[in-house]
């Protein structure tokens, strides 16, 4: 039998498992190992778009620092012209 020859058992066991393989994912180990290698080749991009991500993220984030800043020196210089008028009404109401 052909169980007898330890090479040809082991070469059946082998067939067999790349069959039980290719049913379960449904492609063959050549099929598999060229998705492995693609995505291992599109690493270079993924980590491109991630840097670049980060460089978006710290471009908006000064962006809205600066209009913070602008808004805040903005907002001090509204609120002392308009002092005056708020402490006004603010006693006319407080008078009635």
């Amino acid at each position: 039998p052909a169980s007898a020859n330890p090479e040809t058992g082991a070469a059946v066991a082998l067939a067999q498992s790349k069959t039980t393989a290719r049913r379960q994912t449904g492609r063959s180990e050549t099929e598999r190992g060229k998705n492995m290698v693609s995505n291992f080749s599109g690493w270079p991009q993924a980590s491109r778009d991630a840097r670049e991500g980060g460089q978006a993220l710290v471009e908006y984030t000064l962006l809205l620092m600066f209009v913070a800043l602008v808004a805040v020196t903005a907002l001090q210089t509204i609120g002392v012209n308009i002092l005056g008028p708020l402490t006004e009404v603010a006693t006319g109401v407080g008078g009635a």
